[in-house]
């Protein structure tokens, strides 16, 4: 029987072990919110170790939204670190790597154009 996606949380001094477990995939229940959970439980965290070993299988989906935990603790200037990942979710882990994208610019003139939708709309 396939098993849903857990972790525990160990803290030491500013820094935390998170120990994950159980199927990090598209199909397990609730995936999203483990994930939110975690980046949430982690947030303050100086320090954060994240141990793949307790992880039955892993996606590319799962692979990305655990990665998103890693990649907020770095870029709030902490250090994070995977540990005792298998080979092939190391791959994963680095295919699915999570990137933060630069919202495109509104083109010249954008906010005109959107009072005028406003106002078209409400007449």
């Amino acid at each position: 029987m396939a098993s849903d996606p857990t972790y525990a949380i160990e803290t030491a001094g500013d820094g935390v072990r998170v120990a994950l477990r159980g199927r990090w995939t598209l199909g397990q229940r609730d995936i999203e919110y483990r994930a939110r959970d975690l980046a949430r439980e982690t947030s303050k965290a100086r320090r954060v170790a994240i141990d793949l070993g307790g992880v039955e299988a892993m996606d590319t989906a799962g692979a990305w939204l655990i990665d998103r935990c890693r990649a907020g603790v770095e870029r709030r200037g902490g250090a994070a670190r995977v540990e005792r990942a298998r080979p092939e979710h190391e791959i994963l882990m680095r295919a699915a790597h999570w990137r933060d994208f630069d919202a495109p610019s509104p083109p010249h003139g954008a906010a005109l154009v959107n009072m005028l939708e406003i106002g078209r709309a409400h007449v």
